[in-house]
C-alpha cells in the first residue's frame, strides 16, 4: 500500500488498516523540513514523537527532495531509518524539445516566466516589484509573463498599473497542463518566488525543458 502523505485523514486510516492486516505499507511525502522548523511551533516535539511511531511501521519512506529526506531523519533519527529511505522523484511532463537553453541576451524580448496559482504564498507581487526595479533600458528588452490564475490576480493587475508596467507584464491566465510546455520553450528563465512551497512542480518541468530557474533556497525543489 502506497500512502501519499497523511491529509486527508482517510490516508492515515488506509495505513493503519495496512498495519493491522500486515501489509507492506510505503509512505511518500513532499514535506519540506525547513518549512516545519521555521514555524517555531512549541508542539513540534509532540508531532515528532507521533511521527516516529507512525513512520517506524513503514516498509519504506519515499522522498523527492533532500528536504523531505531530512524531514524523515528529523522525525525518526538516522538509526531508525537505516536502509529504509528511497528516492522517488516527482513525475512531470517532459517537453518534446529538450536540451540546454542558454540565456541568450540577443533574444528579444527576454522573457521572465512565472507559472502557477496566483495566491498570497506564491509572492508574485514580489516578482513584479523586482521587475520594476530593473533599469528602463533593461525593461524595454524584457517581458514578465505570468501564467496562471487565482484570488490575487485582481490585486496583482492593480499593482502592475500602479507601477506603470502594463506594457512589460503579460497576464496569460489559466492554461491547460498540456499547453504549458509552449511557455517553457518560449521563455528565457523561470522564476518561482514563493514564500513557502513543499516542492514546486514547475521547477521540474522547466528544467526538463532546458530552462534556467531562479528559486529561493527555502522552496523544496531548490
Amino acid at each position: 500500500i502506497l500512502v501519499a502523505g497523511h491529509y486527508p485523514r482517510v490516508l492515515v486510516y488506509g495505513a493503519l488498516w495496512g498495519f493491522i492486516r500486515r501489509r507492506d505499507v510505503l509512505y511518500w511525502a513532499d514535506t519540506n523540513l525547513l518549512g516545519i522548523l521555521l514555524k517555531n511551533d512549541r508542539s513540534l516535539w509532540i508531532r515528532r514523537a507521533i511521527l516516529r511511531g507512525y513512520f517506524g511501521r513503514m516498509l519504506y519512506l519515499l522522498y523527492a527532495s533532500t528536504r523531505t529526506r531530512d524531514y524523515y531523519i528529523w522525525a525518526c533519527g538516522p538509526y531508525l531509518l537505516k536502509a529504509r529511505l528511497r528516492c522517488l522523484p516527482w513525475p512531470h511532463v517532459t517537453s518534446q524539445s529538450l536540451g540546454s537553453k542558454a540565456c541568450d541576451e540577443r533574444r528579444t524580448p527576454f522573457q521572465v516566466l512565472y507559472v502557477g496559482r496566483l495566491a498570497p504564498e506564491k509572492a508574485v507581487d514580489r516578482l513584479i516589484k523586482a521587475f520594476w526595479l530593473l533599469s528602463d533600458e533593461w525593461r524595454k528588452m524584457a517581458l514578465l509573463r505570468i501564467v496562471g490564475d487565482g484570488t490575487e490576480r485582481e490585486s496583482l493587475e492593480q499593482l502592475v498599473r500602479e507601477l506603470s508596467l502594463k506594457d512589460a507584464v503579460e497576464f496569460v491566465g489559466a492554461v491547460p497542463s498540456g499547453r504549458v510546455n509552449k511557455f517553457y520553450e518560449e521563455a528565457s528563465i523561470l522564476v518561482l518566488p514563493s514564500h513557502r512551497e513543499h516542492w514546486g512542480m514547475v521547477v521540474s518541468e522547466a528544467m526538463a525543458s532546458g530552462l534556467p530557474v531562479v528559486v529561493p533556497f527555502w522552496v523544496g525543489s531548490a
